[in-house]
């Protein structure tokens, strides 16, 4: 492909086919590598062993580590050419993968699994761009919702496979399913992708990335904790850090002419909108999926394979509305009312579990996985256009790689808000039937924390009167709380669906963007 046949635009479907495949089969392996880790980390942790204080860790560091490199990676891939920086990414990635997967230590599982998230943050972003130059301006929006879709399905499929592996054969055969697929990708990438032109470089913004790593990685650590203790000093000490770092950060930006990212394009109503969805799907997505594992195995006792099989309803909806919705937009339809329908479709979705009940069946839940999953890619799909088109041409990389970090604060967010909510919400509910029972207050606490022990690491069932009497009535409490903290998070979905809807008020489809300057291939 040459730089005239970048420019001019419009390109055959079937060109652009499986150079969108493979971009949607890279973009996946960031999303199906933690769920597959994940899976496997309960028999990581008793093999390698994983020490109880390092659990949590293991279980975020990969996307801890996305978070905090994917903008200077992007950056980087800017000045050093896209398809280069793909490659160097999913080296990387091959070799954290492997280094987790045949780790004989914790030390070795954690330092491989950083070194996998980093990797493969670096390999969605890129993949991300990737989308606007194999599919020219005229079919970029069409071809983001197809990219969405096409990725969604295979990181469900991968990580379904992976969790087969891992109850099958182990949890190390489970984590080859990435490195085998970023391997494959080595060879496919220099025949199905261009060359990207780099852009001229300037002196490295090295201050500004490093006070954005510490920014993200204290304020993500902090989130994280937020669902253990809100007042810890960890909690405190990191998200008042990390807080600190973003300011710094946004000072040094604004002074610099080489800064990392340009911070004046907050300035820009679109781009507040492309964050806000961007942070909108990730929570909607993440409140949703993480508080209906819990309840379908702490309530009514799924196992996670039947977890995953359960969620698949979610995915398809999912699958469907990024491909409708990305051939709306590319048909000039009303960006606002796109946004005001996804905020409609996932509040009345939540609001549907207000008839579910400790003994309802997979079908109650039904209405909810669908309207929940066709609205996520409401916010998904638009706002991914707006991140390509708002992104300058010198910081092309760094701005559309900031979406990956923008999502992961809304997943972190969504685990904590509702981890808090759907804990304190069952312990009060708890509380109030022992209360009522005649229970002293003197025994309700030590039996609350029986039953928070049973539930949350297999503990042995209450040995106390108290203890029995609060694991009974833990289940419709649990159910009373997961039913109330959705619909709240599906209130606050609607209302920032709103505003972004006003951020955008007039916009017909998505801008096509300046096209990039594209090299004979290789």
């Amino acid at each position: 492909m040459t730089t005239a046949q970048a420019s001019t635009g419009a390109k055959p479907a079937a060109s652009i086919a499986v150079p969108l495949a493979l971009l949607a089969l890279l973009a996946a392996t960031q999303t199906m590598d933690p769920g597959i880790a994940n899976i496997g980390l309960v028999e990581a942790t008793r093999s390698l062993p994983i020490p109880s204080s390092q659990v949590a860790l293991a279980a975020t560091i990969a996307t801890m580590a996305a978070s905090a490199t994917v903008v200077s990676f992007g950056y980087v891939a800017d000045r050093i050419g896209r398809r280069r920086l793909l490659m160097i990414a999913l080296a990387l990635a091959v070799v954290g993968e492997l280094t987790s997967a045949f780790a004989v230590d914790s030390t070795m599982y954690l330092i491989g699994r950083a070194l996998a998230g980093a990797g493969l943050g670096a390999v969605f972003s890129a993949a991300f761009a990737y989308v606007k130059v194999v599919a020219g301006p005229q079919r970029v929006n069409a071809a983001l919702g197809t990219w969405t879709a096409m990725f969604t399905l295979f990181a469900v499929v991968g990580q379904l496979l992976g969790g087969i592996l891992i109850h099958t054969v182990s949890w190390r055969v489970g984590l080859l399913i990435v490195p085998v697929i970023c391997l494959v990708a080595l060879l496919a990438v220099p025949r199905l992708l261009p060359i990207v032109a780099a852009v001229d470089s300037d002196r490295a913004d090295v201050v500004g990335q490093v006070l954005l790593f510490l920014g993200v990685t204290g304020t993500l650590y902090g989130i994280a904790n937020m669902a253990n203790s809100l007042s810890s000093p960890t909690t405190i000490i990191t998200l008042l850090g990390g807080f600190v770092c973003f300011a710094l950060f946004v000072v040094v930006e604004l002074r610099i002419p080489n800064a990392v990212f340009p911070i004046r394009l907050f300035a820009k109503r679109t781009f507040i909108a492309a964050v806000l969805t961007g942070l909108l799907w990730n929570f909607m997505q993440g409140a949703s999926v993480l508080q209906l594992s819990n309840l379908w195995q702490y309530v009514t006792g799924w196992g996670s394979e039947r977890v995953s099989f359960g969620q698949l309803p979610m995915a398809a909806a999912t699958v469907v509305g990024a491909y409708l919705v990305g051939h709306w937009l590319a048909k000039r339809a009303s960006v606002s009312r796109v946004f005001l329908l996804g905020g409609a479709a996932a509040f009345a979705g939540t609001l549907t579990f207000l008839l579910v009940s400790a003994d309802s069946g997979f079908l109650a839940f039904l209405p909810a996985l669908l309207l929940i999953g066709f609205g996520i890619p409401c916010f998904s799909v638009p706002s991914a256009a707006l991140f390509v088109a708002e992104a300058p041409p010198k910081y092309f990389g760094a701005v559309t790689s900031s979406r990956l970090m923008v999502g992961q604060f809304g997943y972190s967010l969504a685990t904590a808000v509702t981890s808090v909510l759907v804990n304190g919400l069952t312990q009060g509910g708890v509380t109030k039937k022992l209360q009522e029972a005649g229970v002293p207050d003197s025994q309700i606490g030590s039996a609350w924390t029986s039953v928070s022990d049973y539930v949350r690491f297999g503990a042995s069932e209450p040995a106390t009167e108290a203890g029995r009497k609060a694991l009974a009535d833990s289940g419709a409490s649990y159910v009373n709380a997961f039913t109330t903290t959705l619909v709240i998070v599906g209130s606050i979905v609607l209302v920032v669906a709103i505003a972004s809807a006003i951020l955008v008020k007039g916009m017909k489809g998505v801008q096509a963007p300046t096209p990039v300057t594209v090299d004979q291939e290789a």
